[in-house]
């Protein structure tokens, strides 16, 4: 189906297909058969890199590279194989988006051998919880070294590759998507402001996290954005492509330190930041505060991203090893928590304590 035909098949739902056109033509070209027999349209994403198609595709190989911000052909000259597949995958993963924003589709299949498999996978996998979405693969029994690379992320190291494993569901996309959620949250609150702040969360069982990406603003970040690292600071998946924050770094040294913390929010409210200023303890002035924060220490200024804050934090949490929140000096606050949501309402009564509290001195040397 065509691009400029796509809005006559909403009432039926348009149906993406991900195929290599260069090795599966055939298999795409049946399967579309076989969902517009259905009642279906459909529409046909090119994402074989390296060869012409056999089968007509309505978006090309050519502008699927062009939506990751690739020349194909450059693409292919100057990068090496993997390279080809992760931007392709990225510029298919962007098509998708894009047309889910315009309510123009309704589900996406992917179909492939060996690449098609990893490319499709990187696609899919940052589209909207519970988005319908199914993979078939002629690999599902065996993994090849650029599979295994490109996949991880998606499945446990555990897992074997299924049809019906890429659901949504899996782990790691439901804590992309709550982790794009708690940033907006953040910025709608008004927690943050530009491009400041960054938030991660551990995934459980392993040695690697998520973390919101350095130079987009917290209230315009959304799933794919996310980065996936090691705790060795190693970046494994970027589905856009983006850096991680620049704060990274004492993330990662909050996890080493605290086996039991699974999210990590650092934000800039006004109100906790300028009492972050006088360098002195959150004074708690509430019950609710005592009781859920018991203590919030200050620590000392530094230039973000830069070693000397990741070592203040370090020593901060090390000298405090039970604190739930830190106040950083010309800097914000950091609050942790046993999941994403704990987190960022600890930051969120971090800064209404602040309030209360710059309140009540007001008040009490009748300024207001």
């Amino acid at each position: 189906m065509k691009p400029d035909n796509l809005r006559a098949g909403l009432n039926r739902g348009n149906i993406a297909i991900l195929g290599t056109m260069d090795t599966k033509g055939e298999e795409v070209a049946y399967l579309k058969e076989c969902i517009e027999k259905s009642g279906h349209c459909t529409i046909l994403i090119d994402v074989g890199p390296l060869g012409p198609p056999s089968a007509q595709p309505d978006i090309t190989n050519t502008q699927v590279a062009q939506m990751a911000g690739y020349d194909l052909e450059e693409l292919k000259k100057n990068g090496g194989r993997d390279q080809v597949m992760e931007k392709t995958g990225a510029g298919a993963a962007r098509h998708l988006l894009s047309l889910i924003e315009e309510d123009r589709l309704a589900g996406v299949i992917g179909l492939g051998g060996n690449q098609g498999t990893a490319i499709a996978s990187m696609a899919m996998k940052v589209l909207p919880l519970g988005f319908p979405k199914f993979l078939v693969s002629t690999v599902a029994s065996g993994f090849y070294r650029f599979v295994c690379k490109n996949l991880s992320g998606v499945y446990g190291r555990n897992e074997q590759l299924k049809v019906g494993n890429e659901t949504g569901f899996d782990g790691i996309t439901r804590l992309r998507h709550e982790l794009a959620e708690f940033s907006k949250r953040s910025f709608n609150r008004g927690l943050i402001s530009g491009t400041g702040g960054n938030i991660s969360v551990r995934i459980p069982d392993t040695d690697k996290i998520l973390i919101t990406p350095s130079g987009v603003s917290l209230g315009d970040v959304e799933a794919a954005a996310n980065i996936l690292c090691s705790l060795d600071e190693s970046v494994l998946d970027s589905p856009l492509d983006f850096k991680p924050s620049k704060e990274t770094s004492f993330h990662l040294s909050i996890y080493k330190l605290r086996p039991d913390v699974m999210a990590v929010v650092h934000l800039h409210p006004p109100y906790a930041t300028a009492y972050a200023n006088l360098g002195s303890p959150l004074l708690l002035g509430t019950v609710s505060s005592r009781v859920k924060l018991k203590m919030v220490p200050c620590i000392e200024s530094a230039l973000p991203g830069s070693k000397e804050l990741r070592e203040l934090v370090s020593e901060g949490i090390k000298k405090y090893p039970d604190i739930k929140a830190l106040l950083m000096k010309e800097h914000g606050i950091l609050t942790v928590g046993p999941d994403l949501k704990t987190a960022y309402y600890l930051a969120d009564l971090v800064e209404d304590t602040a309030k209360i509290a710059i309140i009540t001195s007001n008040i009490a040397r009748g300024t207001i």
